[in-house]
């Protein structure tokens, strides 16, 4: 039985004794959580909060080009995920404000990024580079890989972990601003 593998604290009984190395690998996943959701804040600064018309039309600054931002859409429209490019903002914010998951995809290597994928209940992903740029937005597909099993096969580790506070209050923020309560 687990429960007799485990040590336990004699001042604490209830509470088991975790190795060091667990705590410090705790402490280089939020050191290094917290540097990648500065940077996707960052580059959500560019949008213009003046308007949600506006902020629509800056959406594409957030991500690694425009270009890649236009084929994205166009294919979300296409398959159906979204009706316009007012649908897709929305359900990115959405995504990043009710965020349930965070894992991380870490290459070793310098000739790729690490990913950041956030994931809601709705079956919505947002994906990010190291850089805080978007890479895609888009429903969970049953039939497609996981983003485990995908990132594994190429060689990354695959970090789980919890979103700051900071993190999702920023992107309800931009929901209650847009009253983004729809879709």
């Amino acid at each position: 039985m687990l429960y007799n593998r485990l040590q336990f604290s004699t001042l604490r009984p209830k509470y088991p004794i975790r190795k060091y190395v667990d705590i410090l690998d705790i402490k280089s996943y939020n050191r290094l959580m917290e540097r990648y959701e500065s940077k996707i804040l960052k580059n959500f600064e560019k949008l213009d909060v003046k308007s949600k018309e506006k902020a629509i039309g800056a959406f594409k600054k957030v991500w690694v080009s425009e270009k890649v931002y236009k084929e994205h859409l166009k294919k979300r429209i296409k398959v159906g995920h979204i009706k316009n490019e007012e649908e897709y903002f929305v359900k990115t914010i959405k995504c990043l404000s009710n965020a349930k998951e965070c894992k991380i995809a870490i290459y070793n290597s310098k000739d790729t990024w690490d990913r950041i994928r956030y994931f809601d209940n709705e079956e919505w992903i947002v994906i990010f580079t190291e850089n805080g740029e978007m890479i895609t937005s888009h429903k969970k597909e049953l039939t497609e890989l996981s983003f485990e099993e995908k990132h594994k096969k190429y060689g990354a580790e695959i970090k789980k972990g919890d979103i700051s506070d900071g993190f999702k209050s920023f992107f309800k923020f931009l929901q209650s601003k847009f009253g983004i309560f729809w879709f």
